[in-house]
């Protein structure tokens, strides 16, 4: 589900301690306390001393065409100082007027960025979007949200903040690499991916068991939903020209191997981040419902899934929690480009430490059009969503933008603290909320994995809205987890091979 954007409580990071509404807490301890599509970002210096005035953020975005997209607002590509944002948009089930999680996330990264960030560093937001139109509405609003930021602080940020739109369609193979190859020539660099573009297949509720289930087990079924209905089976239009092409899952790739496919693609431009001080990061978009039950490696594009949707996220919690394992590296190797380059095998171990790092990530439960409602019935779902939380569901967040607390927080956060913080394994970083609405980040545990990946008792705190029927993690679990892992790796590694020999890249 994704989430309305109100603009409320603003988490703030500066050095190892983490700000919500004015109190300064430990870093660790807060992100035990709760939790907290394309997004790319750049960092590098603002305008030199003497710049002249910047001009004034526009009231409408500037017409727009596929071959002259590149920079909306703004001309600085340039320097050690900027950084770059990449987000791509969900695609919304509704007509609602309502804030998603990737326009969300747009907001809250710039709000944190000018709030925590040296003015001598300038930010460079990259949107995605299925078409020109959507593109041109997100701007619009994007551009009045930087409007309304600069009344508040009494600044131009036109001197800090530029915005660039692209057009994508992760379900096709040749947008994602076409999209790949505009940026790799226009681009120095790559700071940030947020991945967080998905669909869900939703196609309907079962009303009747909603009707009984929601008012005997509330809090328990907003949580984790039985009534959904999703379509089965969906396959994505012809990739080439070939009657013998294999079919590819509509929610899979949308949600997983078209991202998968974009990341390779733009490795190179992830090895130029690691210069500037820091590390490129791709953050992965999850959600709470990656059930164990919802996935089997034989049937890894959920064609044949009851909720594919469920399927694909599992399949990424998989992905992400055991790609720094032993077993998994030299799948994830190839991933990260040690095969762009033939000539350069032998620096494989020079590159290691110039690969990005992967982070997973969810939002907890948003109220957005992701779920096709009318707006009666959405209203409704709202007041629900409220409910939960006030009876102790640290994972409704409601709007958009506290939603977007945990991925800014791993968009920003210094790399040491992150580095320590997954020093005992990788985690599943979600925002969650206090039954007052104050927002912060929490480990989430995962079948299968738990919470850093080890076998430990959790603390009363890390317990809080487990999902019933899962149990403390045993070694045996452990293991079978980081084997499915593996093969998980192998087989899509092995799929973007083939669709790469197919479409002749």
């Amino acid at each position: 589900m994704g989430a309305a954007g109100q603009t409320t409580v603003a988490l703030l990071l500066r050095g190892s301690k983490l700000y919500i509404r004015g109190m300064a807490r430990n870093a660790p301890s807060s992100l035990e306390r709760g939790r907290f599509g394309l997004i790319l970002i750049r960092v590098g210096p603002g305008p030199e001393s003497g710049h002249s005035r910047p001009d004034p953020i526009p009231e409408n975005p500037p017409n727009q065409s596929t071959s002259n997209n590149r920079i909306r607002h703004g001309q600085r590509l340039h320097g050690k100082g900027l950084l770059i944002c990449l987000v791509d948009w969900c695609k919304q089930a509704s007509s609602l007027p309502i804030d998603g999680l990737g326009y969300s996330i747009c907001c809250r990264l710039i709000d944190e960025f000018i709030s925590t960030q040296p003015p001598s560093l300038t930010l460079h937001l990259i949107i995605t979007t299925r078409d020109e139109r959507k593109s041109h509405d997100t701007l619009s609003k994007l551009f009045a949200h930087l409007r309304q930021k600069s009344r508040e602080l009494r600044d131009n940020l036109n001197s800090r903040v530029t915005i660039q739109s692209e057009q994508v369609d992760l379900t096709s193979l040749q947008s994602v690499h076409a999209l790949s190859t505009h940026l790799r020539t226009t681009l120095p660099r790559l700071d940030v991916v947020f991945l967080n573009a998905g669909y869900g297949g939703l196609t309907g509720i079962k009303w009747l068991r909603a009707a009984w289930v929601i008012p005997t087990d509330l809090r328990y079924e907003i949580t984790y939903p039985s009534y959904n209905v999703s379509a089965v089976g969906l396959t994505t239009k012809s990739q080439t020209s070939s009657r013998d092409e294999p079919a590819l899952g509509t929610v899979f790739t949308s949600n997983v191997f078209g991202h998968y496919i974009l990341v390779h693609l733009l490795c190179p431009l992830f090895t130029s981040a690691s210069t500037a001080q820091r590390s490129g990061r791709v953050i992965w978009i999850s959600s709470i419902e990656g059930y164990a039950s919802t996935f089997t490696l034989g049937d890894m594009q959920g064609l044949a899934a009851e909720s594919a949707y469920k399927s694909s996220k599992r399949l990424t919690d998989i992905l992400i929690l055991t790609s720094s394992r032993l077993s998994t590296r030299q799948y994830v190797s190839k991933f990260l480009g040690d095969d762009v380059s033939k000539s350069q095998k032998d620096e494989i171990d020079k590159r290691e430490g110039c690969r990005p790092n992967m982070y997973l990530v969810h939002p907890g439960i948003c109220a957005t059009s992701f779920v096709p409602l009318p707006f009666l019935l959405y209203c409704c779902m709202v007041f629900t969503f409220y409910l939960a939380r006030w009876l102790g569901s640290p994972w409704h967040t409601v709007s958009a933008y506290k939603g977007a607390a945990a991925p800014v927080w791993l968009a920003l956060a210094p790399q040491k603290e992150l580095d320590e913080l997954e020093a005992d394994g990788k985690s599943k970083w979600g925002s969650c909320v206090s039954r007052g609405g104050e927002e912060s980040v929490m480990r989430t545990e995962v079948e299968g994995w738990g919470v850093r990946g080890q076998v430990e008792a959790l603390a009363a705190k890390e317990l809080r809205g487990r999902r019933r029927g899962v149990h403390e993690l045993s070694m045996e679990e452990q293991e079978r987890f980081e084997e499915l892992g593996r093969e998980c790796w192998q087989q899509l590694e092995g799929l973007r091979t083939e669709w790469a020999k197919r479409i002749g890249w």
